[in-house]
């Protein structure tokens, strides 16, 4: 049948395998791809909402696409990595008793929840400076995006005379911006030499490795791990819903502190980080559990672990289901529907609110 062709495709199997030792990365990455291009898509359809709202909205979202490859991607690949080295190599980094009683329990479902949820937690961890990271992009976006376009309109505009008295360096800044950058290769070489010592650092005589393997023996997390692995279909739904509050509590705050965004952008701003987020749990858990009892999607797996019952990796394609599952349906909540209705409240209460302000101070 077509389906079960489908099922045992090597390519399937290959992608579900990779989400699921990638299981951050590929969230990361996923993250970044909906940040910038479905969710500024989605804003800029928006109906009757303020031009210069719906700007400072998609420079949000800008920034935190970057913050989130850039910042989460450096705790997410060594952790990782260092995983992986544990998975394939066991007997060098646990005990043989951690190995006979953990490891090979309920055929290595306990083990693989406690790794699983190390690997995920790299979001949690990276939550705060990932907000604090993309709050200081927003001005510097804003500032670029503006000084990029004035100097050409007033070129283009002024004639004769009033041309004539153009301010030279006005001309002149706005030459720089379309230069290349005469640093842009040695940007590149420090960029490489930086991530070279970066990787050297954290696989420095397996150290990460080491450490990770302790927190795996240590006794407390077995004994959550064995608790709770039967659950482990809605792990990363769970750590997702962690990760947003944390991330959107986080952001409110450092937008409501930073003294470089202007007072009148940081209203719009935090309530579309609050209703993003509010909306986008609400949904997108609610969606997750509906598709996840539904009879067609438990047969669909039933199905897939029968086909492919005698693959050694058939637990990790289990889990890349249930990283990429999650992933999908967040991701087109939060970047593709969401954006639309958030922008439009946070809009709409927004004027509201400086009308408020405006009554009070006459």
């Amino acid at each position: 049948m077509k389906i079960d062709n489908i099922l045992t495709d090597k390519y399937l199997l290959k992608a579900l395998k990779t989400a699921s030792t990638h299981s951050s990365s590929f969230i990361n990455v996923s993250s970044f791809i909906g940040a910038m291009a479905l969710r500024p898509l989605a804003i800029s359809m928006c109906p009757k909402a303020d031009k210069d709202n719906k700007k400072i909205i998609t420079i949000d979202s800008l920034s935190s696409a970057l913050s989130k490859l850039l910042i989460a991607q450096c705790i997410t690949l060594p952790i990782e990595g260092a995983i992986k080295k544990i998975e394939n190599n066991p007997q060098n980094y646990l005990k043989t008793q951690t190995i006979d009683n953990f490891l090979k329990k309920n055929e290595g479902r306990d083990f693989k929840f406690l790794t699983q949820t190390i690997k995920l937690s790299c979001s949690i961890l990276s939550s705060i400076p990932k907000s604090l990271f993309a709050i200081a992009l927003i001005p510097l976006i804003d500032s670029f995006l503006s000084s990029k376009k004035r100097p050409k309109q007033n070129i283009k505009n002024m004639k004769g005379e009033a041309q004539k008295q153009l301010d030279i360096k006005d001309i002149e800044q706005y030459k720089n911006l379309t230069k290349k950058d005469k640093t842009k290769d040695g940007l590149k070489d420090g960029l490489k030499d930086g991530l070279k010592d970066y990787t050297a650092f954290t696989s420095k005589k397996n150290m990460l490795p080491k450490i990770l393997s302790k927190a795996i023996e240590f006794e407390p997390f077995e004994k959550f791990s064995t608790k709770h692995s039967p659950k482990s279909n809605n792990i990363t739904r769970n750590m997702t819903i962690l990760n947003d509050v944390i991330l959107c509590t986080s952001s409110i705050i450092a937008t409501k502190k930073s003294k470089k965004i202007k007072k009148e952008k940081k209203r719009p701003l935090i309530l579309n980080k609050f209703f993003s987020s509010a909306i986008s749990i609400l949904l997108g858990s609610s969606i997750d559990k509906i598709i996840q009892e539904q009879k067609f999607t438990k047969q669909l797996i039933e199905k897939f672990k029968q086909l492919n019952k005698n693959d050694k990796d058939l637990l990790k394609y289990i889990e890349g289901i249930n990283v990429i599952r999650p992933t999908i349906i967040f991701a087109f909540v939060y970047y593709g529907l969401i954006p639309i209705i958030s922008t439009f409240l946070s809009d709409r209460l927004s004027k509201k609110g400086s009308e408020i302000e405006a009554k009070k101070a006459k």
